[in-house]
């Protein structure tokens, strides 16, 4: 027997999710249930691109930023957010925290940047929810990155979730 769920909205990585494991998805997403644990990719992910896109907003209202500094407060925020144990591979904290360090550090936002973390949304069919999105960083007209970004952000279902990073 097969039973409808309600769905709000689609994102890539819910997409990806589902097809990389239906039951995996199923889990998160029906059933809600808790996480047992976090990968270190993951933390290191999310407090890479946090870093960025602060250095990315800074350079866009003229402020100065250290993203070396911004990656290790976004680590330790995002590791205490997940409330649940950090799983590693073959790195563990202190050698992510430093490759973090240096990939930040060594990052420089492009000039002419006139928007961060723009989100949108977009409706593909009236049948389906529709899709969120963001475009990470805004270099031309929103309409234009929307259009590419939902290229990136669904079509791309064998891929990691790829930044949008637009340049003039």
């Amino acid at each position: 027997m097969t039973t409808a769920i309600a769905i709000d909205h689609l994102s890539h990585s819910q997409v990806q999710s589902f097809t990389l494991c239906p039951r995996k998805w199923s889990y998160e997403k029906v059933e809600r249930a808790p996480k047992e644990r976090v990968g270190s990719a993951l933390i290191f992910g999310i407090a890479l691109h946090d870093a960025l896109a602060a250095a990315n907003e800074a350079a866009l209202t003229g402020e100065g930023f250290d993203a070396a500094t911004g990656f290790v407060t976004a680590w330790k925020a995002t590791i205490d957010e997940a409330s649940v144990p950090v799983q590693y591979g073959k790195d563990d904290a202190d050698d992510l925290i430093a490759k973090g360090r240096a990939l930040a550090h060594a990052y420089t936002p492009p000039p002419g940047i006139i928007g961060v973390e723009q989100p949108f949304t977009i409706e593909l069919d009236p049948d389906l929810p529709p899709v969120h999105a963001e475009a990470n960083r805004t270099h031309r007209p929103l309409a234009a990155v929307v259009a590419e970004a939902i290229t990136a952000y669904v079509v791309r279902t064998d891929a990691h979730r790829v930044p949008v990073a637009m340049e003039r």
